[in-house]
């Protein structure tokens, strides 16, 4: 528009901002800049300390998975686990141990409240009052040894009521195997059902157990069989329990022969599975006929 572009006034203001522009330029760089410098530190300083929590919960991760370490078990004895935490780190714990001594074989499942690292904190007292009772034997006057599940489960409960300062819940599933008498302690508190599931002359039996919680209930066994741990993770509730138990049914056929890697297959064939957000694990005693045979000879 010559009008405007021939004008006084623009001719001024136009060689006034063509002098200054490469100025402005500069500082606009200078700008940019020193805000890219700042944005880089801060992401270098988050990138480190994201690599400074990663190397600490790869850590967590490497101790608490000490916490499913099984034991050497006598021969005809085995067990085998599945375990995936909903976060990092988790706030279930496998307890196992082969008293040789006493012929008894035990296998805890403890689940915690809470998930990651605070429930992962809680899950390792579990642990180490698990390691008291069975490893060192310590138990106070009065308690009966045969008990011992009760004592932990009130133990741990009162302990992590006593630090956090308000009522905490401990889920814990539990059992005691003798070999010399076949007989299974069972125990359940706050949590889901044990399975024992034995062989019953050409087929197999698939039976719930433990039917009250914080009470210590009794079976024995003879022939080949296993008992199975959940925590709720896995299994969120009787109806879904019980629609496992009939995909057992169905699919340990009498000829069927079992190792305790095979049988936590074909509970994880079962579809009827409900998603959770939460820890899962699942554990589960194999006994063969012949490691209750050996030891009965022995006893």
């Amino acid at each position: 528009i010559p009008g405007v572009t021939e004008s006084l006034w623009y001719k001024t203001w136009y060689n006034l901002f063509e002098t200054h522009t490469p100025y402005m330029f500069a500082l606009s760089t200078f700008i940019n800049v020193s805000t890219l410098e700042r944005r880089v530190k801060t992401l270098s300083r988050a990138a480190i300390r994201k690599e400074a929590i990663e190397r600490e919960l790869t850590l967590g991760k490497a101790v608490q998975d000490a916490f499913f370490q099984i034991p050497e078990l006598p021969k005809g004895i085995a067990m085998s686990y599945a375990h995936r935490a909903a976060e990092f780190v988790s706030g279930d714990i496998l307890f196992s141990h082969w008293d040789k001594a006493a012929s008894t074989v035990t296998m805890v499942l403890c689940d915690v409240t809470g998930h990651g690292v605070q429930a992962a904190l809680k899950a390792s007292i579990c642990s180490a009052m698990c390691a008291s009772i069975w490893e060192h034997g310590q138990l106070r006057p009065g308690d009966d040894p045969a008990r011992r599940l009760e004592i932990l489960h009130r133990r741990v409960t009162a302990y992590l009521t006593k630090t956090s300062g308000s009522a905490e819940i401990l889920t814990l599933v539990g059992c005691e195997l003798n070999l010399a008498s076949g007989n299974v302690r069972l125990y359940r508190a706050n949590g889901l059902f044990p399975l024992v599931i034995a062989r019953r002359g050409v087929g197999w039996d698939v039976a719930i157990q433990a039917h009250a919680a914080e009470k210590l209930e009794s079976t024995t066994v003879s022939e080949d069989s296993f008992v199975v741990l959940f925590s709720d993770g896995i299994i969120d509730g009787p109806r879904t329990l019980k629609r496992l138990v009939g995909h057992l049914e169905a699919k340990l056929q009498p000829d069927l022969k079992l190792t305790a890697d095979e049988l936590k297959g074909v509970i994880f064939s079962f579809e009827g599975f409900v998603e959770t957000n939460d820890d899962k694990t699942l554990a589960v005693l194999e006994i063969r006929r012949e490691a209750l045979d050996a030891h009965r000879r022995a006893a």
